[in-house]
């Protein structure tokens, strides 16, 4: 397995930046190939054998935890599609996913949202479409296993209304502005721009496509553009891929208390009756191996045979960034020129005012709460069919540093952020205005149902991520903004988030929680704002004109006190 698999003609060889192709095959044949003799064998992934009729599987998962094991089912129904390597199959896929799923806007995730199957929509709701052939899946977590056959129904009768009635021609046309804005984005905040465009590409070299192809989409999205065009398109698309798919897997995990004592007690067996079978060379073989293990594992490597970065090649200081401040409107505006590929960012960024002991402790649902909400007369599914039409993306956080010389010193922000194309600056502005201005807080069967999807999201995390909620703990002690980290996002937040999603229940304790939002709200837009805008150079100063225009009349400075360590001292 290994001399095939892990041979170099096995490999893919991929590189970003401006040195030519040819140099690095030279390099690639000196240093490595020419030490190697080319295998005749071709390694890839067999399609899949399809499914005749659709089937329902059951299983369980351990469940550790104290306490029942009420509503803790997860139901999730999949389809296998089509080829990922195809583009026009890829984007199809897409196209019909986001139509179904891409916000609470959407259909099918309006129904899994608002549904008492389950808690909340299943974190695998989507398109796979990293394997070779791509995956559709859709779910609830926080159910009972008996409610299978009822979501079945409900999934299959969103999608049946999708496939005879259609969907809005302006629901097409946001969907594919999505597309299009995730397809002209240049990002490199979690790792760098062309490593992200090696991963777009390195599924279809792994199954013998072609790489370059995929990464092309612009002919593809012309061409999805013109057949939304006709209203039966998005109708046949759904009949073809779901609803006439046979390859359709139901399958219900229910949780079992017994299951990690039966896995430990299963492997105690197997290893005791290998230890049974074994004669005394074979022991001794055994205890040699773990001798040998043992002493690789303690070698120091070799460290010279690797690259190393010294210090020359680490730059003396940052790049300085050209960027512009005033005050047009009297509201403080910075703006930096970058190439954004024909995108716009624009923030807008308030000190976090002082605030009650239950209003800090609310501020994560705040911020996540606040742009998922209605805006003036338009309940929360208008705002957001409007943020799909307008922007990429529309987010609130808050940001809480200490000063590099003194931990006690601590300063907190609240950012309203988003994207869009550069075309739709003028709404994108008007958005995030109305979002900060005009937001609601009396739907409150959906602050109900949000707060239920955070408390699902935040305890599906505790197993990825218990070592960060443990150090979260452990420096709890050691700076107020450590202790207040581990209050609102830790351990403690999320036993504090459960009690509160409990609470909800009571109709009187819900509309006090959204007083209490509505109350922080207040505080928060009471407050001096500041506004960034990055465009393109030769865009910058028409992106500030429409967002100092748009924010006119924002509080200027002198208005409430911001949030500060003896205020949050005061507070505890």
């Amino acid at each position: 397995f290994y001399q095939s698999h892990y041979h170099p003609t096995n490999a893919i060889f991929m590189t970003f930046g401006d040195i030519p192709a040819a140099q690095h095959q030279a390099v690639f044949e000196e240093r490595a190939l020419h030490h190697f003799t080319r295998q005749e064998l071709r390694i890839q992934v067999q399609p899949e054998q399809r499914l005749q009729a659709p089937v329902r599987v059951s299983g369980c998962y351990a469940y550790d935890e104290s306490g029942p094991t009420d509503r803790k089912a997860h139901i999730v129904i999949g389809w296998l599609l089509g080829e990922s390597v195809d583009l026009e199959q890829l984007l199809e896929a897409q196209l019909l996913s986001s139509v179904l799923l891409d916000n609470s806007a959407s259909p099918l995730q309006q129904a899994l949202e608002t549904t008492k199957l389950g808690q909340s929509p299943s974190p695998l709701c989507g398109l796979e479409d990293g394997m070779r052939e791509m995956v559709f899946c859709c779910g609830v977590e926080g159910g009972e296993a008996e409610n299978a056959e009822a979501l079945e129904a409900l999934v299959l009768g969103i999608i049946e209304r999708v496939a005879t009635e259609g969907v809005s021609h302006d629901r097409m046309e946001a969907v594919l502005h999505q597309l299009e804005l995730h397809q002209r984005e240049i990002s490199g905040d979690g790792y760098p721009y062309g490593l992200q465009l090696i991963l777009q590409a390195l599924g279809c070299a792994t199954h013998y496509s072609d790489p370059i192809a995929v990464l092309d989409l612009e002919p593809v999205i012309a061409g999805l553009r013109a057949r939304i065009e006709d209203p039966l398109y998005i109708r046949q698309l759904a009949r073809r891929l779901l609803l006439d798919n046979p390859h359709r897997v139901t399958l219900v995990m229910t949780p079992d208390t017994g299951l990690s004592a039966q896995r430990n007690a299963a492997e105690a067996d197997r290893l005791a009756a290998i230890k049974a079978a074994m004669g005394e060379q074979a022991r001794a073989d055994v205890v040699r191996l773990a001798e040998d293990l043992v002493r690789r594992q303690q070698r120091i490597d070799d460290a010279d045979v690797l690259p190393r970065v010294e210090l020359c090649d680490v730059p003396a200081s940052l790049p300085d960034l050209t960027y512009e401040q005033s005050s047009p409107q009297g509201i403080p505006l910075t703006t930096y020129g970058q190439g954004t590929n024909g995108l716009v960012y624009q923030q807008v960024v308030t000190s976090l005012p002082a605030l009650e002991p239950a209003q800090l402790q609310v501020l994560p649902l705040y911020t996540h709460i606040l742009t998922e909400l209605g805006l003036g007369a338009s309940d929360y599914l208008e705002a957001q069919h409007r943020q799909s039409a307008t922007v990429g993306s529309l987010s609130a956080y808050s940001s809480m540093r200490g000063a590099v010389d003194d931990e006690q010193a601590v300063s907190a922000r609240i950012v309203l952020s988003s994207k869009a194309l550069l075309r739709n600056a003028q709404a994108q502005a008007e958005l995030m205005r109305d979002t900060l201005e005009n937001v609601r807080f009396d739907e409150y069967a959906r602050m109900r149902e949000l707060v239920s999807q955070q408390r699902a999201r935040r305890e599906q995390s505790i197993t990825g991520n218990g070592h960060g909620l443990a150090m979260a703990a452990a420096c709890a002690g050691m700076s107020p903004l450590a202790r207040l980290n581990h209050e609102l996002s830790g351990l403690a937040g999320i036993r504090r988030l459960r009690a509160l999603d409990d609470s909800l229940q009571n109709e009187q304790l819900l509309a006090g929680f959204a007083a209490e939002l509505g109350s922080l709200h207040q505080k928060v837009v009471a407050m001096p704002r500041q506004l960034l805008v990055v465009a393109e150079d030769h865009r910058t100063a028409e992106v500030a004109a429409i967002a100092a225009q748009t924010w006119g009349g924002a509080p200027a400075d002198g208005g409430a006190a911001p949030l500060t360590l003896a205020s949050c001292r005061e507070r505890r």
